[in-house]
């Protein structure tokens, strides 16, 4: 039974061609909302990936509440902004931000907002020109290939002032099934594993581990903040039940 339902799901691959996540190549156009990808689930059902979208309110309820709970943040640097989204309406709400991301397209087609503010970074291959008293990190470092990890993380920490904070909201699983780690961009996704990397999460780990990982960096893990940001979540009403901003996905640390 395992071997049909693998040889069905080989079928539609090679129907659809077969997926690779190349980063600087797979954030285009396609990924995007209202854009669509074909896919097959864990039960080897076809579905289609509706993208995110390239600007979201929530960011203003995002902004708000680390305005509220870190009162003595004034700059901060979006590091995966996509298409500036943070970084438009953080700005609204008072922020000194800037952001950068891999994907053309998103830089290239940014909010109004965000114009001048955001520019393209391969953050595997560069140094980062300033410090910022706190960094974000809104659903990128699942993105992250390990082989790139430790780079993508040392350019985190070395763009925040020592002092400063880190704000991460990171996919994590829920199960040891979900857990999985793709090993590089070259390699083809295997079948059984397109409804989880359709979305581009080619790290996918429990929390405790991202915990840890960031913790060997000089970050010091700040649990009452991260409290203070579920309290304040599930006090909004908008807010309190996007499970992606739960308790198992949103991580704040203090660079030491």
């Amino acid at each position: 039974m395992q071997l049909e339902r693998l040889m069905q799901l080989e079928g539609l691959m090679q129907l659809e061609g077969l997926m690779q996540i190349k980063p600087k190549d797979w954030y285009n156009e396609d990924y995007f909302y209202p854009h669509k990808r074909k896919y097959c689930d864990q039960y080897g059902i076809t579905r289609e990936y509706p993208g995110p979208s390239l600007d979201w309110h929530g960011m203003t309820i995002v902004a708000k509440f680390i305005k509220e709970i870190f009162p003595d943040v004034n700059t901060i640097y979006d590091i995966g902004c996509s298409a500036g989204s943070f970084v438009s309406r953080s700005i609204d709400v008072g922020f000194d931000t800037t952001g950068c991301d891999i994907s053309t397209f998103a830089i290239q087609n940014c909010l109004e907002g965000a114009k001048g503010k955001v520019k393209i970074v391969d953050i595997t291959k560069v140094q980062p020109s300033k410090q910022h008293d706190m960094v974000v990190a809104l659903d990128l470092l699942e993105h992250i290939y390990m082989k790139d990890l430790d780079l993508t993380l040392r350019y985190i920490t070395e763009s925040i002032k020592p002092g400063g904070f880190v704000f991460f909201c990171i996919a994590t699983v829920r199960a040891d099934n979900e857990r999985y780690v793709h090993p590089d961009e070259d390699t083809i996704v295997p079948p059984d594993r397109t409804w989880q990397l359709v979305s581009g999460h080619v790290n996918n780990q429990y929390l405790d581990w991202w915990i840890k990982k960031i913790e060997s960096f000089g970050i010091k893990t700040d649990y009452e903040k991260m409290m203070k940001f579920q309290l304040a979540r599930m006090n909004n009403m908008e807010m309190k039940d996007v499970e992606s901003w739960g308790i198992r996905n949103v991580y704040v640390g203090e660079k030491s």
